[in-house]
């Protein structure tokens, strides 16, 4: 099954990685930044700007690190009634201002 949230990304407005050859699939880069709410297996939820999306997952910016082969949840920010949809962290790195953390959908 399609994942929805990662769906319905790619439909707001982007462009082409310029680093298509470094990249396992297509990344589109998101113009406008879209806010995620992400929920940690603590219960912890923090809301996060999604930077990139691919058909497999999302690159996001975190204020707190979220550790390699951590299990969290996605889902757009502001639609409480819809569910968390399942991901695992693949890396993160530290950048100005918090981290940039890519997930890809379990």
């Amino acid at each position: 099954m399609p994942n929805v949230l990662i769906s319905a990304l790619q439909q707001l407005p982007g462009s082409l990685d310029p680093y298509l050859s470094k990249r396992v699939e297509h990344r589109t880069n998101l113009r406008s930044k879209a806010q995620l709410d992400m929920c940690r297996a603590d219960g912890e939820t923090l809301v996060v700007s999604a930077l990139d999306v691919s058909d497999s997952g999302i690159g996001f910016l975190c204020r707190a690190n979220v550790a390699v082969d951590e299990k969290i949840g996605l889902r757009m920010a502001f639609e409480h009634e819809s569910a968390f949809e399942p991901f695992i962290v693949r890396r993160g790195t530290g950048t100005i201002g918090g981290f940039k953390i890519g997930a890809v959908a379990r």
